[in-house]
């Protein structure tokens, strides 16, 4: 049975349409399969994507890590992050600071 479309209430598009985003991102259907499947114009789907995708997280935070000498490097089998339940990254003992950054800096953005 096909998904039953949907039209956002004007007091509500911005949660209408993270909810639609998360649906697809769940759905395993092309953007535009699933556009067509909820009579979605494929412009203003695209259009809510990115504007959610580049609005700032509020909920974000960096916790300084405290530097260990080089003899404690040898303890410890490193840091697991789990972003958003999208993203895993998994840093060894000896990680180079400037590449996690850069990683982060590119989760960012997708």
């Amino acid at each position: 049975m096909p998904d039953q479309p949907m039209e956002p209430e004007p007091q509500s598009g911005k949660q209408f349409w993270e909810k639609q985003i998360k649906r697809w991102e769940t759905s395993n259907l092309t953007q535009a399969e699933f556009c067509r499947r909820n009579s979605f114009k494929s412009s203003k789907f695209l259009y809510w994507k990115k504007k959610l995708r580049n609005t700032p997280k509020t909920n974000i935070s960096f916790v300084q890590l405290p530097m260990q000498s080089p003899k404690d490097t040898m303890i410890g089998q490193g840091i697991r992050l789990l972003i958003r339940n999208r993203f895993q990254i998994e840093i060894d003992r000896g990680f180079d600071p400037g590449t996690l950054q850069r990683l982060i800096y590119t989760l960012e953005r997708l």
